[in-house]
């Protein structure tokens, strides 16, 4: 049983016995009414505060795919999960979003019209865009792209090949 519904059974058995035996309140009974009141108060506030951190943790996704079967897919999976997830259908789009937006990570295609996955990236390093985390998903990356330049201007990007399993 929660500290809050502990003290709300303890208010509720005192106010049951006053509204059964009315009379008028002691000194001592005041200042126990109003123990339980400030009690009931601060348990209140931390009960709230417990809930609001629990609201705020949900993780925001951006998504950028192009391919709208697997843009409808992963929201509906992401959202499945409890995150909140905003999809966008190409990298100009999601660089909109990126500027506009906080987000916990951006789930991004490599090849996109507009702009690609990669100079999503190359814009959170060089310094254009936020930078959160990147999950970079891909076909085939082309061969002269390389990660490693992004870990090192603080930019953490990591890979997924399609297709992906879903388990």
């Amino acid at each position: 049983r929660s500290e809050l519904a502990a003290v709300i059974a303890e208010w509720t058995r005192w106010r049951t016995d006053f509204v059964s035996r009315p009379r008028a309140l002691s000194e001592t009974e005041v200042e126990k009414v109003e123990a339980l009141f400030r009690k009931t108060l601060a348990q209140v506030n931390k009960e709230t505060a417990r809930l609001r951190q629990n609201v705020t943790t949900v993780k925001k996704i951006l998504i950028a795919e192009d391919d709208p079967s697997i843009l409808v897919t992963w929201k509906i999976l992401l959202e499945r999960e409890g995150y909140q997830v905003v999809a966008v259908e190409d990298g100009v789009q999601a660089k909109q979003q990126l500027e506009t937006r906080t987000f916990d990570l951006l789930l991004t295609d490599f090849h996109m019209p507009g702009l690609t996955g990669g100079q999503l990236i190359q814009g959170m390093a060089e310094g254009q865009l936020r930078t959160i985390p990147v999950l970079l998903v891909c076909g085939s990356l082309p061969d002269n792209f390389q990660l490693g330049p992004f870990w090192k201007k603080d930019v953490y990007v990591d890979f997924l090949q399609k297709p992906i399993p879903f388990k």
